[in-house]
């Protein structure tokens, strides 16, 4: 029984669940150019934060950020809302954050641009107390949040739409 049980954790560390490790190797390319993201919305400072959550996002996936890299990404953030989602005794006691993005990827070499399927709006949301200073503070985070899961969907358009487009098209 013992080396039944011993031959299936074998056969199965050695044929995988699926997953396997992502290397620097296996990215369509290696370096990508951050272009302009432009901000339509009235939230302030969502340009700046998208900008630096994104290049982090994309750096702790391998890429490298360089202006003179053959692909290009840019985009803009199109709608921003702070939604009350409940109230209790006629105070707001749950907000929502949603955020529509619309962003492409240009290939500088052959001028194709593709567009980076997003779910739209991304949305966050949270519980809060009474206090106002908890309410921004709760908005800051869910922003943060709601933009770092937009960065993942480009970095995972990246990784595996784009990659696999370009595949078939060489």
């Amino acid at each position: 029984m013992k080396r039944l049980l011993i031959l299936i954790v074998a056969v199965t560390l050695l044929t995988g669940c699926g997953y396997r490790l992502q290397t620097r190797g296996d990215l369509p390319f290696e370096s990508i150019a951050i272009g302009e993201i432009r901000n339509f919305t009235y939230e302030p400072r969502l340009k700046d934060r998208m900008l630096s959550i994104l290049a982090e996002a994309l750096t702790s996936y391998g890429f490298s950020i360089a202006n003179d890299a053959r692909f290009r990404i840019e985009g803009e953030i199109k709608d921003f809302n702070m939604l009350v989602l409940s109230e209790k005794d006629l105070t707001a006691s749950e907000y929502g954050i949603d955020i529509s993005v619309a962003f492409r990827v240009t290939d500088t070499v052959t001028g194709k641009t593709y567009s980076v399927t997003i779910l739209k709006p991304f949305s966050t949301h949270s519980k809060v107390r009474e206090r106002f200073s908890e309410v921004l503070v709760q908005k800051d985070q869910q922003t943060k949040k709601a933009l770092s899961d937009i960065a993942q969907e480009i970095v995972r358009y990246l990784l595996y739409d784009l990659a696999a487009h370009n595949a078939i098209n060489q």
